[in-house]
């Protein structure tokens, strides 16, 4: 029986153990040129018998309708564009459902779908606070939802526990809500619905053409994965009779092709998206980096020396390679140095070396044709060619394979790379700046990093001091950092005592300024009053020195003496394994020892 359209639809037929529902339509339409027989709705309303949860479709045109948001809705359909390209096709049905909550601003909302039975419904996607109840279900005859199906309109409840007892024990409850048909290839196939479980929300007209439009554009997308899904399985099934078919590398052809068109469109749609993504992208991180230069401390000498480097070599183009350990703000000077160049307008574009495999890597930095290998189903740009005029950083560049290596020297000399399954070469522009915490002289020396590279890369070095040995910076950071960890968890905590600047000022910080920031957060979380003591400090930095309390000594040449000599006596007067467990190098520790007339 086809579904009857809004102006046909009447009252449906109640069924055995049922209430009667009567949809959100407008009364018929007059009869061969009669006047109108038919009750209006809301007559019908008063002189039924049936449920008193339904109200009339003239509600919400009584109500007051919010202004369209189209920027929203296009926003939102982008979404639904993305998920169209997920593994499983309940990922485009939670993204309709989290969609229609957000655009309609609702409590919850949801999708139901019949079984194959036509006698029960689940819950494949559900959003906001009835989320715990994804997976569950109904039979069709105890809900509103089976009688939407029935009419094939939407309806509008209000407290329909009132007439479906099996929804009083489903919480929250709900106040009101408003259910559509979801119709896929012109068969309604379930419901989708949003709910408001208090009076703070009423729904509009509004709301109905969001979730109509919603359920038409995601039928569609919905449709296509279906269809996608359809196409691999009979691919699948092909090759496992492929033996026995002498035209199946035909037909396999055929389908693989189908379904490159089918990807590459949906790539098309989503290419206007990733490249607004993109632009996005950079403007948040240039907009974070001036907010981390205003908070950037640098008083001591040797961060002075560092910053004048900075400003001299940022207006020359000119690769430069930042030594430093971890924690000493080694890519704040690079993105200092790529702000105050004349490549500022251009992008930032970083990348850890470390953390990506040697193949991954190298697809990472130049790019790969589609086809290239298992996975490429279309040409990426690498990073050399997305940092276009601006910044290249190469963080932990000491972690580079050789081969890897070889490919990074050709693009710094020719100015050219190939991408990865590529015949011809594009020229690049970017500058490049790496930063790494290994002597990469000793790796040259050792086998594991190229000479000629590291000679490109060394045209300009900067050398980050470590934290121990910019001590006079500690209290200032100190301060800086208690401010800032105060107002981000919303603590009344406003300064340092000197018993805990004293315990910050000896501990030897192999951590650096990242693990005195993250110190004094933990210690304004436990924090009992407005100033941070040493006993809240973590308890690797509170620690005591053997000449006495560290609360009490402000003697900062006596303890660095004190820790000198304790690591020269446990390591039997090893100066390089005693250098390794102080986190300073060996000439330091050489400087030092003849400093306090520790040489014997």
């Amino acid at each position: 029986m086809a579904r009857p359209r809004n102006r046909d639809i009447g009252i449906p037929q109640q069924r055995r153990g049922s209430p009667a529902v009567y949809p959100l339509g407008p009364p018929s339409a007059p009869v061969r040129g009669e006047p109108a027989s038919v009750p209006t709705t809301d007559a019908v309303f008063r002189a039924s018998t049936g449920p008193k949860s339904v109200i009339s479709t003239l509600e919400l045109n009584r109500r007051s309708t919010r202004s369209p948001d189209y920027a929203s809705e296009n926003r939102a359909l982008v979404a639904l564009v993305e998920a169209m390209t997920a593994a499983s096709s309940d990922r485009i049905l939670q993204t309709l459902v989290e969609t229609a909550r957000d655009l309609c601003h609702a409590h919850s909302a949801g999708l139901s779908l019949l079984d194959e039975d036509q006698k029960h419904f689940h819950w494949p996607a559900i959003a906001g606070q009835w989320a715990p109840h994804l997976g569950g279900g109904t039979p069709r005859d105890f809900g509103p939802c089976g009688t939407v199906l029935d009419c094939g309109v939407a309806l509008l409840f209000s407290h329909p526990e009132r007439d479906f007892p099996y929804l009083a024990s489903v919480t929250p409850c709900i106040d009101e809500g408003l259910l559509i048909p979801f119709d896929v290839s012109g068969e309604t196939v379930g419901t989708i619905w949003i709910v408001a479980h208090d009076q703070s929300r009423r729904f509009d007209a509004e709301d109905l053409r969001v979730l109509t439009n919603l359920a038409k554009f995601a039928a569609a997308a919905y449709q296509t994965r279906l269809s996608m899904n359809a196409l691999i399985k009979a691919n699948q099934e092909l090759r496992q009779t492929a033996s026995a078919l002498t035209n199946a590398n035909t037909l396999s052809q055929k389908l693989n092709e189908e379904k490159l068109h089918l990807q590459n469109e949906l790539l098309a749609e989503s290419a206007s998206n990733d490249k607004r993504a993109r632009e996005l992208d950079l403007l948040r991180a240039s907009v974070a980096r001036q907010a981390a230069a205003r908070h950037f401390i640098a008083g001591s000498a040797g961060m002075q020396d560092v910053l004048e480097l900075a400003a001299c070599v940022a207006p020359i183009d000119t690769t430069v390679l930042v030594y430093g350990e971890s924690g000493t703000g080694k890519e704040f000077i690079v993105r200092l140095i790529h702000d105050q160049s004349p490549r500022a307008g251009g992008p930032f574009v970083s990348v850890n070396c470390a953390a990506l495999t040697e193949t991954l890597l190298e697809s990472e930095l130049f790019g790969h044709v589609r086809g290239a290998f298992t996975g490429a189903v279309r040409d990426k740009a690498g990073l050399f060619e997305v940092a276009g005029d601006g910044t290249l950083f190469l963080d932990e560049i000491g972690e580079v394979a050789p081969t890897v290596q070889a490919k990074l020297l050709r693009a710094l000399q020719e100015r050219e790379i190939r991408r990865v399954g590529a015949e011809r070469t594009v020229k690049v522009n970017a500058r490049v700046v790496a930063a790494t915490n290994r002597d990469l002289r000793a790796a040259v020396a050792a086998g594991t990093f190229r000479e000629d590279l590291y000679f490109r890369l060394g045209g300009f070095v900067i050398t980050m001091p470590p934290l121990r040995e910019r001590r006079e910076d500690i209290p200032a950071l100190a301060y800086d950092f208690v401010r800032r960890s105060a107002a981000r968890v919303k603590r009344d905590v406003q300064t340092v005592s000197a018993g805990a600047m004293a315990v910050l000022m000896n501990y030897h910080w192999p951590g650096n300024v990242r693990e005195l920031e993250h110190a004094i957060e933990r210690a304004v979380i436990v924090a009992r009053g407005t100033s941070v003591e040493a006993r809240e400090l973590p308890p690797e930095v509170f620690q005591k020195l053997d000449h006495g309390d560290t609360e009490d000594s402000l003697d900062l040449q006596a303890q660095e003496r004190a820790m000198i000599a304790r690591a020269l006596e446990r390591f039997r007067g090893n100066r390089r394994q005693a250098a390794d467990a102080l986190k300073i190098s060996s000439v330091t520790l050489w400087r030092k020892m003849k400093q306090y007339d520790l040489v014997e």
